[in-house]
């Protein structure tokens, strides 16, 4: 056996040597991991493009319940809304049709979580929508975080 392998075994199988280890691999793989919550702009602009309804609309209601399902803490956001301007659609909306939209974010105060979830919509704003879905079963945000963007009412 050779006395170099005997030595560097003895090295690595020493308490201090495990620790230092598991260090190096915290530090190195931590800043990895909050990358899986954060989405660009770019992404986020990709995922407005490839949206099947791109709309401008006024919140008509908006309701957000509290749910608890395993012990997630979610809100279940359910919104009609009145299509004001149609920029693209496969499901032939038109600019006066109101819309059921629903979908949940996490509680972030009770259960959070990562990644990238659509906000609450207010009844009275408008917002460019990105949204997916059909007439009959309603609407759900495409663009995650990026699928509703408050339109400023000018001055």
């Amino acid at each position: 056996m050779n006395p170099m392998n005997t030595r560097a075994r003895s090295i690595i199988n020493t308490p201090f040597f495990g620790t230092i280890f598991t260090i190096m691999a915290l530090v190195t793989l931590l800043p990895c991991t909050s990358s899986f919550a954060e989405i660009g702009p770019g992404t986020g602009k990709a995922w407005q493009k490839a949206a099947p309804e791109k709309l401008e609309v006024l919140v008509e209601s908006a309701k957000s319940e509290p749910r608890e399902n395993d012990g997630k803490h979610t809100f279940e956001i359910t919104a009609k809304l009145k299509v004001v301007r149609v920029m693209s659609t496969i499901t032939g909306l038109k600019a006066g049709d109101v819309i059921d939209v629903r979908y949940t974010r996490p509680n972030f105060e009770k259960s959070p979580q990562a990644g990238s979830w659509a906000d609450d919509v207010e009844k009275g704003k408008s917002y460019k929508a990105w949204l997916m879905g059909a007439k009959k079963t309603g609407y759900s945000p495409s663009a995650a975080s990026f699928s509703f963007e408050p339109i400023k009412k000018e001055k």
